[in-house]
């Protein structure tokens, strides 16, 4: 199941499928709220690390604050100093806090590192190049810039275009998802890939386990993701 719908009224509706298809086990992907089951078949999220515990549950997730510390030492390392973080609104969003880590554990005292935040509902091309635009005219010194979703990528790079700031060379860009478009949208641009595949094997490994009443070791199991440099970063290496 890819469960978007934040009603609470979901739950019910869950709780029929369950008895009306004889349903053994839910796979779930991306919920917006608790199954809500009644606990007597076994349940794996994916990419919900704040999925609620169970006896018959099973949480895995991407590692959001890794991710933002490796976008954050992409930057650091490409010599960034003055760094604009693109996010979304969400609360729950980890990724801008492991960027900080990057910049608190940067060994480097003598250098001081800014940082700008903005945030936005709208996580599309329009969002980014909103929020780029409305940075460049406060944060003028900008070096950096980090995308805590792949989308924003294409408006920041429009934005940053047109105010004649030229990425890699002035400005550095790094997005997160490593999505299709990461790959081909204006020669590509780095990201943090976050291990789908791996996430997915992983739940249908503990699935399977939960289903014969085997022993699961880990209930919250968290995936690394890794970064992939592209031409928004620097030169590639030969």
């Amino acid at each position: 199941i890819l469960n978007t719908n934040k009603s609470e009224d979901i739950k019910k509706e869950y709780r029929e499928w369950q008895s009306l298809l004889q349903v053994s086990g839910w796979l779930v992907l991306d919920s917006a709220v608790d199954f809500g089951t009644d606990g007597s078949v076994p349940i794996v999220y994916i990419n919900w690390s704040d999925a609620p515990a169970g006896e018959k549950t099973v949480a895995i997730s991407s590692d959001s604050i890794l991710g933002g510390r490796l976008a954050g030492q992409e930057l650091l390392l490409s010599g960034c100093r003055n760094i604009a973080v693109i996010t979304s609104s969400n609360p729950l969003d980890m990724r801008p806090e492991g960027l900080l880590q990057a910049v608190k554990e940067n060994n480097d005292s003598s250098v001081a590192v800014m940082l700008r935040y903005t945030h936005t509902k709208n996580v599309s091309f329009s969002g980014g190049y909103e929020l780029m635009a409305g940075t460049l005219r406060v944060f003028p010194g900008v070096d950096g810039v980090f995308c805590t979703a792949d989308r924003f990528v294409p408006g920041v790079l429009r934005a940053l275009k047109e105010a004649g700031r030229s990425v890699p060379k002035d400005v550095k860009v790094v997005g997160y998802d490593d999505t299709p478009i990461a790959s081909w949208f204006d020669g590509g641009f780095t990201t943090v890939r976050q291990e789908m595949d791996r996430m997915c094997i992983t739940a249908i490994d503990a699935m399977m386990r939960l289903l014969e009443e085997q022993p699961v070791k880990e209930k919250r199991i968290v995936i690394p993701g890794i970064l992939v440099r592209r031409r928004t970063t620097g030169p590639l290496s030969p």
